[in-house]
């Protein structure tokens, strides 16, 4: 690896981390140096617990469930619209303690549920449903929940069921968390299920069967509880699975060539908030352990793909001492998950992943940095630069290709232009060339497709496409020299005219 004396202190920062974890991993160099994200905005929240992205005729949204400020957990909650190149506020919704947005669509129309958790002297409140009226959320429906920490929507044979995770009732943590079915005109009790400080549903299917985990975060005396899967039987839940977890709060299911994995966020033990969170792969019965992720507090796992390659990302709060640790992406290698990017976070509850015109976007919930609740959460994007081949072409035998029009979003270090032209009809005079423009000369005439791919400084690339026309010689399209009755014969073939 070069070390080049006119480079950013970025550049400088990322090349000696690299040349670090390249001499003592045997992890491959280019997943562990990638930056694959960087800050796109920050927003200001108050205790933020959760993002939740959806999108409405086209517009993206995001709203954040926001917890307290110093003195009240009675404040609103806000959601956000995209206007092209940030997201500004659009709706504040009165919320208790906010923990959890869910969005759902049935028949058309758009949802969203808070699990509202504490008004500051009960937990015992009510969860409200939202719905879209074409301009903005409306309360739809309230449901009665006791300190409601989630909310998870799924469906199964075209009914749509919303579950919420129950963590107390003032005097317990040992309280049925429920699950509600949609009637056509509201949502109705389907179903009580005994939890223990329930904090997170995630719902998924395995080969056409539905299955819910509950994240059961502690009871009066230990977070050291065992969390719990469940199997739709055609009617009802039923219990298939109990594992042992440490303050469980949060379950996230994904899939990767085929096979299913579900990954727990455990928060801490009885004495710690440093310890392992746990990836599980389903063996056609049941789930079993495949990895274990050092976390610090962890809050919840986040899964996406991004080119084929699936990502992890999980929410750190705590370890130990502050607020203020670094909260980690993931990418699977191989058989297991490997880091590829710390990010600094405050607290972190949640991450939030979206794209937007086919760009990833992450959303981290910032709670807490250790003095104050109104604090800045932060909106990511993935690192991409964008290339740019330039107008059509149209030259005779020489071409002059220009890629000055490209850009990295993140800092503007493109290291690489690699440009490859593709003749319509004969491979054999296909040509490259290299760098931002360039110059090819004896083009034979015909159409070319020019393909530019540019690579930043993380290694990240990206491709466009511009057409060009070759004539050759001045007039003479079979390249023989002269200009003679022949070459329209050569011009026709070339151009297909």
């Amino acid at each position: 690896m070069k070390i080049n004396l006119n480079v950013s202190i970025r550049e400088w920062i990322t090349t000696l981390i690299c040349l670090f974890v390249i001499t003592w991993m045997t992890v491959p160099p280019l997943a562990v140096c990638q930056e694959l994200v960087y800050s796109l905005q920050k927003v200001p929240t108050s205790g933020a617990y959760d993002w939740e992205s959806f999108v409405i005729d086209g517009e993206t949204y995001l709203a954040v469930a926001n917890y307290r400020n110093v003195s009240t957990y009675n404040i609103d909650s806000k959601i956000y619209k995209w206007d092209g190149s940030t997201f500004v506020e659009f709706q504040s919704i009165p919320t208790n303690n906010a923990q959890d947005w869910e969005n759902f669509i049935i028949n058309g129309e758009t949802y969203l549920a808070v699990a509202n958790c504490s008004n500051g002297s009960t937990r015992n409140i009510d969860s409200k449903i939202y719905k879209w009226d074409g301009s903005a959320f409306v309360e739809f429906q309230s449901i009665p929940t006791n300190g409601a920490r989630g909310f998870e929507s799924f469906v199964i044979d075209g009914e749509t069921y919303l579950a919420v995770a129950n963590s107390s009732d003032d005097s317990s943590s040992s309280i049925n968390s429920k699950i509600y079915q949609w009637t056509g005109v509201a949502f109705l009790e389907k179903q009580s299920i005994p939890t223990l400080g329930a904090v997170d549903w995630e719902s998924f299917s395995i080969n056409g069967d539905h299955f819910l985990a509950v994240a059961n975060f502690s009871n009066e005396s230990t977070f050291n509880l065992n969390s719990k899967i469940f199997f739709w039987t055609g009617g009802s839940f039923v219990e298939i699975q109990s594992i042992s977890t440490n303050g469980a709060f949060d379950w996230e299911s994904f899939v990767i060539d085929g096979k299913n994995y579900l990954a727990v966020a455990n928060s801490r033990n009885n004495s710690s908030h440093n310890i392992n969170s746990v990836i599980y792969e389903w063996t056609g019965f049941s789930f079993t352990q495949i990895q274990k992720i050092p976390t610090k507090g962890a809050r919840d796992w986040e899964s996406f793909v991004v080119d084929g390659k699936t990502y992890l990302t999980v929410a750190n709060e705590h370890n130990d001492s502050t607020y203020n640790v670094y909260s980690v992406v993931y990418q699977w290698i191989d058989s297991s998950f490997v880091e590829v990017q710390s990010i600094p976070t405050n607290g972190a509850q949640d991450w939030e992943s979206f794209f937007i015109e086919d760009q990833l976007h992450l959303a981290v919930a910032n709670r807490y940095n250790g003095s104050a609740y109104k604090i800045d959460s932060e909106i990511l994007r993935k690192e991409s630069p964008q290339a740019d081949a330039g107008e059509e072409y149209m030259v005779f035998e020489i071409a002059q290709l220009d890629g000055s029009g490209s850009q990295d979003f993140a800092d503007g270090s493109l290291v690489d232009w690699q440009w490859t032209l593709t003749h319509k009809s004969n491979s054999t005079f296909n040509r490259t060339a290299s760098g931002e423009t360039a110059i090819v000369e004896n083009l034979a005439p015909g159409f070319y497709t020019v393909t530019l791919t540019v690579t930043d400084n993380d290694s990240f690339t990206d491709t466009a496409e511009a057409v060009l026309a070759a004539f050759g010689i001045k007039g003479d399209f079979d390249r023989d020299g002269d200009v003679d009755g022949e070459d329209l014969a050569g011009f026709t073939e070339n151009f297909g005219l």
